[in-house]
Parts: structure tokens; sequence; C-alpha cells
């Protein structure tokens, strides 16, 4: 008897835990804040690029069959990501043609598949070009080969320098193409099977300072000179360099690729106030091209923006024929290709960053994994925000502002649903924007200083759905939900929803309603739901209603605003919101409803 009465004394307790109103709950959630602050700069960003017009690759697009498509996918920022840097390869012969074959020849002759890419390129609004170094002429050799290393010869020093300044004076004069920037070698510690030569830091040193640098003076070449350029992100061949003015004087970018190592900050280049790019990464295995593989990226060029300062980000192929992850758009055959999610993530930086633009300082990691970025740009008073969220879970902030103020947000996603795609602009109150931001997805959030302010709306009934106060009536079989798995309610811990798979409806009583916004989440799939005015209570009419782009949030829910798609005729006093069909009971959720 004692043990009987005890178990119910426990039970009941149980049922009174459980019946707290879940906007306790709701109430103690506690959303993490991140702040963007204006006034605090770092480095400015001079774009991100591919490499297409080198080796095979130029050849590879312009013989394929949609061509136009493909350089609209890389180039165009109307039609695709908006590459600003284009990277080419100074010819020594091997696949593509040299302007310098003999000692005694200087052949200019347009290489077409090179040519056409750059000033395609150019047409798109590609505004710089840089060409690398992988080998110089076998003749000027130690090996007498282009492939498999072998070094520069000491007594071509300065033949070398004269034909690096012949060829950005060349390409100008004959082809209409300024060469921004120049790197003298390409991976110069790998003695490649493929176009390749030796470089020591000390032959970095003497032939920079004494020999090039000079040259370029003489003869009037301002194009910037790169060195680096390592497979490793590393500047360590560049200490020579580092510890001699007149060397580092010579330098314009300090450059490395990064197929191994982590992204850290060049301290010699910046003490030397020089910018750092890298001009080279992919992956040379074959791995998914799906969102996962997309996200991963953001991650990467995020990580280089913000721990390794880098000026400019430049992927090694944009279109080629690779069974591997080397390429951002991975060729079939001449008619097929395939765009990776990673294209798309890439473009969440380079479409909207663009050259001149300054990085701010933005709370990097405010949660989970969740990662932010800011950039500005001072002449337009253009604002860039890239959120990116390599984790499963739907991750939730609240954004400040500090010396800048800002009056709307637009979204761009991208991620396992969408590819860049633009989401209606969200509103900032009290200087302060509520994003969120779902598993493995990229975020841009763009904004103006000169946007105009949301003109308010007055709503008269306003339901968040912490209890069933503000409702007229409903029917039997609702529950207000607080679970909330993946944070995929964004920190909503209550919200109704059917308790069986049956059509029920809730009823809002207003006397001459004008307009209402609706805040539905759903799983997989919409359907069944419903909404329907009256004058009356008794007479329905069935309501017209449309709703944006469906956001992904987490474990495959999504979220819409719903809204109708008229004003509500004169004389509505009531409305209801049925939810019927579906697979599951739980499958859709009312989580706020606003009425004027």
């Amino acid at each position: 008897m004692k043990l009987n009465k005890l178990l119910s004394i426990f039970l009941a307790s149980v049922i009174f835990v459980v019946s707290l109103p879940v906007k306790n709950a709701k109430a103690d959630v506690q959303i993490p804040i991140a702040k963007l602050n204006a006034n605090k700069v770092f480095q400015e960003i001079d774009g991100f690029g591919v490499s297409q017009s080198a080796d095979v690759y130029g050849n590879q697009i312009y013989e394929h069959h949609k061509r136009d498509k493909l350089m609209d996918l890389l180039f165009s920022n109307e039609k695709g990501i908006g590459l600003s840097i284009l990277r080419s390869e100074v010819g020594n012969g091997l696949n593509m043609p040299t302007i310098h074959p003999d000692k005694d020849t200087w052949d200019f002759k347009p290489y077409e598949p090179e040519q056409w890419v750059m000033n395609e390129a150019r047409k798109r609004g590609v505004q710089t070009f840089m060409s690398t170094v992988w080998s110089p002429p076998a003749w000027m050799k130690t090996n007498n080969r282009i492939v498999r290393g072998g070094r520069l010869k000491e007594e071509y020093y300065q033949e070398y320098a004269k034909y690096l300044a012949e060829y950005v004076k060349g390409y100008k004069k004959h082809h209409n193409i300024k060469i921004d920037a120049i790197s003298i070698a390409n991976e110069p510690e790998y003695a490649a099977f493929w176009q390749s030569n030796l470089w020591s830091k000390e032959e970095f040193r003497k032939f920079v300072k004494e020999y090039l640098k000079p040259t370029f003076v003489k003869e009037k070449v301002d194009a910037k000179i790169i060195v680096g350029e390592e497979g490793t992100w590393t500047d360590k061949r560049l200490s020579s360099i580092y510890e001699d003015k007149g060397a580092i004087d010579s330098v314009d970018i300090i450059a490395s690729h990064y197929y191994r190592g982590r992204p850290y900050v060049f301290e010699g280049a910046k003490k030397n106030n020089k910018k750092i790019w890298l001009t080279e990464t992919s992956e040379t295995i074959l791995r998914g091209t799906g969102f996962k593989d997309g996200v991963k990226w953001s991650r990467y060029i995020h990580d280089f923006l913000t721990r390794a300062d880098i000026n400019a980000f430049i992927f090694w192929l944009g279109a080629a024929y690779k069974n591997n992850n080397e390429s951002l758009i991975r060729l079939v055959d001449k008619d097929n290709y395939i765009d990776a999610k990673r294209l798309y993530s890439f473009g969440n930086f380079s479409k909207f960053i663009k050259p001149g633009y300054k990085r701010v300082e933005i709370t990097e990691n405010p949660t989970g994994n969740l990662h932010l970025s800011a950039y500005k740009n001072d002449k337009t008073g253009d604002f860039v925000v890239v959120a990116l969220n390599d984790g499963q879970n739907n991750e939730t902030i609240d954004l400040t502002f500090e010396g800048v103020k800002l009056n709307k947000l637009t979204p761009h996603i991208t991620n396992d649903k969408y590819n860049l795609e633009k989401f209606p602009s969200q509103y900032i109150d009290d200087n302060t924007a509520r994003i969120s931001v779902s598993g493995y997805t990229t975020i841009t959030y763009t904004g103006n200083i000169n946007d105009e302010k949301q003109q308010n709306k007055s709503y008269r009934i306003y339901d968040n759905l912490d209890n069933w106060d503000k409702i007229h009536s409903k029917s039997g079989n609702w529950m207000l939900e607080a679970y909330n798995p993946y944070n995929a309610f964004d920190n909503d811990f209550s919200r109704a929803r059917r308790t069986r798979l049956s059509r029920e409806n809730i009823v809002y009583k207003l006397e001459n309603m004008k307009d209402f916004d609706a805040v539905i989440y759903y799983h997989i799939a919409l359907q069944g739901l419903d909404f329907e005015i009256s004058s009356d209570g008794q007479n329905w009419e069935k309501l017209d209603y449309m709703y944006d782009l469906p956001m992904l949030t987490g474990g495959y829910w999504e979220k819409i605003n719903v809204r109708p798609k008229k004003e509500l005729k004169e004389g509505t006093n009531y409305l209801r919101i049925t939810f019927d069909k579906g697979g599951k009971c739980w499958d859709k959720h009312l989580s706020l409803i606003k009425i004027r």
C-alpha cells in the first residue's frame, strides 16, 4: 500500500514537471551573440580565381561544346560565381608554345585556346591576370628538359629576366592583354615529371634582386613580381629574401600553394607590407561533389582569409577532364559536365567580395560549427558577411553591429538544396539581426549603409504559440511542442502541432482582418496546409496563399513564411489554419502568426 502511494506521488510529480509551461523553457534559452566591428580593419582583398589558361586546360574548355556556359559559371557575376583573377602559364614549349624557343628567336604568334580563355574571362569581368612559370625553356636549364626539375643556368639569369619582361610587354603589344603579376616559379621544391624547375632560397634572392627587378625597371614593366608558390603552405624558401632589404623591395607578392600544411600568417611578408596570395589548391583524390564537399571548401577559404590573412585565393582548375577533385567543374565529355557544389560554395565568397573590399572584425566562431567572416567596401558602403556551418545542426545567433548601421541583410544560400540562391531580405531591428544557418550550409549576407529602413507593419495579434491564450478555438488533437532536434526550429521551444494524423484546425478571431504572416516548419515535403477566412465563423472561403523559397533548417525540416496573395476581403473576422494529410502527425508546426 505504501509502495503504491509513493508511486502515485512520483507519477504526479513527473506529470507536473512535464506539464510546466514550455514558455519557461523558451525564455531560458540564451541566443549566442556575435558582433561585427566595422572600425577594426584587416587585409584588403585582391580577388578569387582559377588557373584555367594553363597547360592543356585552356584547350579543354576551348574545345567543349558548352564552353560559353562554362565560362559564364566561372567568371560571370550575373550567371556564375564572378571570379576576378585568371592564372595562366608562361608557355615553355610543352602543351603550350613558348615565346622564346631558342636564343635567337622571339615568337608571339597567338595560341588560340589561351587567348580565347583570357579574352572571354575579361569580357565577363576578370580584372587581374597573373602568369606563372612552371619551367623556363629547356635550353636555359641544366638538364636541357622542361620536365623533371633541373635548374636555371646562372649564365642565363639575365636572359630569363629579359624573357619575363618580353612576355609581359609582348602580351600587351600583340594580344592586348595586360599581365598584372608574374611568378618566377611553380612549386620550386619539386622535380615533377611535368613542367618543373628547382630553385633554392639563395637563387630566388639573387635572381629577383640582381636581375629581374632591375630589368623590369629598365624595360618599364609594371607587372607585380611574385615569389614562392611551394606546394606546402610555407614561405621558408623566402628567408634569404626577407633578410635582404634589396631583395624584399624587389618583390610585391608572397605566394604559396595549399596541398599540405595549415593556414598561418607569413610574418615576414606582413612585416614588409607584402601581399599574400594562395595561388593554387585542390584535392588530387576523388571525393564527392556534393554539399559536404562544398561546405568543406567554404571552411578552407574562410580559414585562409581569417587565419592566414591572405589577399587572394586561387583554386587550381576551373573546368577540366579530371576523375578527381582538382577542378570546380568536372568535364565528362564535350557535351556534358558536373558542376560540383564547391563551385557555388566558392561563389559565396567570389561573387560578393570584390577586389578592394577589406576584411573587418566579426566574432569568428560564436557557437557550435558556425564560422563568420565580414568585409566592407568603403567607397560603395557595401557590407558582406559570410556564414558557414560545417556541422549537421542548425545554428542560430544574434548579430550586432558596431561602427555601422545597416537596415537589412539579403541572404544568398548554398547547401544541399540551393546554389547561391537569393532569398528575401531580412530587416534589422535595434541594430541586431537574428541569423540561422542550417547544417552543411554557406550563406552570404549582403547589405549597404544606404538601404532604406523597413516600414514596420502594426499587427493586432502577435502569437508565438507559447500558450493557447490568443486563439479563438481549436480542434481536439493539438499540442505545444518543445522538442527541438538539430535546432531545426531556430531555438523556438513552443510550437503548435497535431497529435493525430487527422484534419485539425486552429481559429483566430479579429474584427476586419487585413493581412497575416505565419511561420510554418514542415518536414521534407509540405502537404495539407490550408488557410480559410470567414465573416461569421460558419461559412468559410478557402484562401490563396504564397510563400518564399523554403529555407532548410536541420534534420530535413524547412521553414516558410506564409501570407495571403492579396489583402483579405472587407469584413473578414475569422482565420482558420488547417493541418491535414502528411506522413506523420508531427510533419507540420505553426511557430508564429501575426495578424493585422
